[in-house]
């Protein structure tokens, strides 16, 4: 008698605990690639010269990256490459008529030269995807939660946040790592020119909830890993699965 009252006692604790209690919760993984990543290569340029006029239209950033992309298809370099200096590092060294690198002349003669670099070959790290907005999806993407564990200096915000940035980026959203001198996040473009925060940490990821103000941006993986190598690694820091979904 006793051994069926308590069994009565527990079926109506958990009767009574409240429907967002779940018992026996599953939770599945997701299934994302983690990418093989990195190989640095020197390229032996004899620091070429390249001498270019200006046209009508044309901007520095888009004079570098069109000779820069000529001159790895001239070198029969293959695949997939970044340089490691950003393209702004190249662009701020130029010296132009106005001594301002956004201001520049149709009919003016720039130079620059490409010194030996390092560069950074990619294993497809972002795959091409059709850009999408919508903070309804957004949700929907971002509700997961985090199988590996958060750890201090090992897979912390940092991580998380180049994580995320990397889901959402081959899901289609235009998607922006920042931070200041403690915390990381992500900025979200859900609506053209209008933007969210979402705070990585949390399990699941939180839109809105992360400061409005930051003091570094970093437009894709290669600039945050260029500045601070070991803080954005996401891929050298998981084994197996990193999020799943309930």
């Amino acid at each position: 008698m006793k051994t069926i009252l308590m069994a009565v006692t527990i079926i109506c604790i958990f009767c009574s605990c409240p429907k967002n209690y779940v018992m026996h919760n599953v939770i599945e993984p997701m299934h994302v690639i983690i990418p093989d990543f990195i190989k640095e290569e020197v390229i032996k340029s004899d620091e070429e010269e390249f001498i270019i006029r200006v046209k009508e239209g044309d901007c520095l950033s888009m004079i570098v990256e069109r000779r820069l992309n000529y001159y790895l298809q001239r070198k029969n370099y293959r695949g997939m490459f970044r340089f490691k200096e950003t393209l702004y590092d190249i662009v701020n060294s130029i010296k132009t008529k106005s001594g301002n690198p956004d201001l520049i002349y149709p009919g003016e003669v720039i130079s620059f030269r490409l010194p030996k670099r390092l560069i950074v070959y990619e294993f497809d790290y972002y795959r091409p995807a059709k850009q999408i907005f919508g903070l309804d999806t957004l949700k929907k993407l971002l509700d997961f939660c985090w199988l590996i564990e958060y750890n201090k200096g090992v897979f912390n915000c940092s991580e998380r946040s180049a994580f995320v940035e990397y889901y959402l980026e081959n899901e289609g959203f235009n998607t922006t790592i920042v931070g200041n001198e403690s915390h990381a996040w992500v900025i979200v473009e859900v609506e053209p020119h209008e933007w969210v925060n979402v705070e990585c940490v949390c399990s699941p990821p939180t839109i809105g909830k992360a400061p409005d103000n930051y003091k570094v941006r970093y437009e894709n993986i290669y600039e945050a890993i260029k500045d601070e190598p070991n803080e954005y690694d996401w891929w050298n820091k998981v084994r197996g699965v990193v999020v799943g979904r309930k």
